[in-house]
């Protein structure tokens, strides 16, 4: 099953705005995993953290 590409709703970023959003986005999704990062290093186990993390790849 494809989907058509709908152009009304496609915007088109300058440069500068994408990388804006992009470093925007990086920053969210490091703080939100930081903590299951940190603990993995540490080799420490969490079984919820672990399985959403590892299920979802």
């Amino acid at each position: 099953m494809s989907a058509a590409l709908d152009t009304a709703t496609v915007t088109r970023l300058a440069r500068d705005e994408w990388r804006a959003r992009e470093a925007a986005h990086e920053a969210r999704a490091d703080a939100l995993t930081a903590e299951h990062r940190e603990r993995a290093a540490r080799g420490e186990k969490h079984p919820v953290w672990d399985f959403l993390f590892t299920y979802s790849r």
